[in-house]
């Protein structure tokens, strides 16, 4: 009848009665007939009613088939923007178009007669077929168009033109399932950093020196080519492997350590890891960075100042008891030579006298007196 797609069905003259005469009677439809005439029925010009018992239909309007069209048209690079336009032609506007992905979950609804879908970063995810519908209300019922034809696009990386180039090149058929369940990443080296907090204390270190108790960062980058991603700070002690991890913003991610202890000397090295079409991809490891933790100058200066300090103290007080020392000597040793030379004098006096007497027969001529006298002064 071309009325489009029955909606629901009437009867006992809802649009009104007919005239004319009756066809079929006791008429009964599953749905899936394509006319009437398949439809269980009497017979033709068999019935027993009238028109007051005429049947009738609400069918949707036909909708025309949609436009579709996708912008690039030749083949997409990896993380190139894709734009697929739908349009239909039809009086009932208001509606709204549905892209959806021939396989997978991907289904995506804009409003208008002509919209462009973007998909501003492609990847291998992306590729396949992809057709629209155009949906929309006639008579308060919803009426969906049939389905558009279906656009194709397969997203091309450095690897998979490689394989492509090395497929053609030996006479072999290339498919894009042969690309997409062998092709790899290469992921670039990343860079490792190495930046230290402190005053002017810390002009003494060296490159990757850092003075215990004061912060320090470590910082993972690598040239743009996948978004998003993570790295892994791999940090070797000599003892024992950690690794920490942090999500990539701009393609680079900052580790950060509050206060430098001797635990954090060591080996530190990046490793960049991104996920590409479900398969998760790792670089090549950077360059291994040598961190050494030192005591604080300002430590070392206050020890040499109190050590100075004590020797202001130290070296006053031993120069005073050396002289000291020093002149008790000198008044010693002048008052022993003083004594010997007295004794020496009296000792002399004694012999000499003595020579002079004769101890057998005389008697002395000293008297008491003087021999005292001697006597005390041979004894001083």
């Amino acid at each position: 009848m071309e009325c489009g797609q029955a909606l629901s069905a009437h009867s006992s003259a809802d649009f009104g009665k007919g005239f004319g005469r009756i066809l079929l009677d006791n008429v009964g439809c599953s749905g899936s007939e394509s006319s009437l005439t398949e439809c269980r029925h009497s017979g033709f010009g068999k019935h027993d009613c009238d028109h007051d018992e005429d049947a009738g239909v609400t069918c949707s309007v036909p909708l025309p088939t949609p436009q579709i069209s996708l912008s690039p048209t030749r083949e997409i690079s990896w993380g190139e923007r894709v734009n697929i336009t739908c349009s239909v032609e039809t009086q009932f506007t208001g509606g709204s178009f549905t892209l959806t992905k021939s396989s997978g979950s991907f289904r995506e609804t804009k409003h208008g007669t002509s919209v462009t879908f973007s998909l501003p970063t492609v990847d291998f995810t992306h590729e396949g077929s992809y057709y629209c519908q155009y949906q929309t209300q006639t008579s308060g019922y919803n009426s969906s168009s049939p389905q558009s034809s279906s656009v194709d696009f397969l997203v091309v990386g450095r690897e998979r033109l490689y394989l492509k180039y090395y497929f053609v090149s030996h006479g072999y058929y290339f498919t894009p399932f042969m690309s997409s369940s062998c092709f790899s990443v290469n992921l670039l080296q990343p860079n490792i950093s190495f930046s230290a907090s402190g005053d002017w204390f810390h002009w003494w270190l060296q490159e990757q020196e850092v003075t215990r108790g004061y912060s320090f960062s470590i910082i993972c980058s690598t040239q743009p080519q996948y978004p998003g991603g993570s790295f892994h700070l791999r940090f070797n002690s000599g003892s024992s492997i950690t690794k920490i991890t942090k999500s990539a913003v701009n393609h680079s991610a900052t580790f950060v350590f509050g206060e430098a202890d001797y635990v954090h000397q060591g080996n530190y090295s990046c490793v960049y890891e991104v996920t590409v079409s479900s398969r998760t991809f790792s670089s090549n490891s950077t360059e291994l960075l040598a961190i050494t933790v030192k005591a604080s100058l300002l430590l070392i200066t206050g020890f040499a100042a109190a050590a100075a300090g004590l020797l202001l103290i130290l070296v006053p007080s031993i120069i005073f008891f050396m002289k000291r020392s020093q002149q008790k000597q000198q008044v010693s040793g002048k008052t022993y030579r003083q004594q010997c030379t007295e004794n020496e004098y009296a000792m002399n006096l004694i012999k000499n006298n003595n020579d002079k007497e004769d101890p057998h027969t005389e008697e002395d001529s000293f008297s008491t007196t003087e021999k005292d006298s001697m006597m005390e002064t041979k004894l001083i």
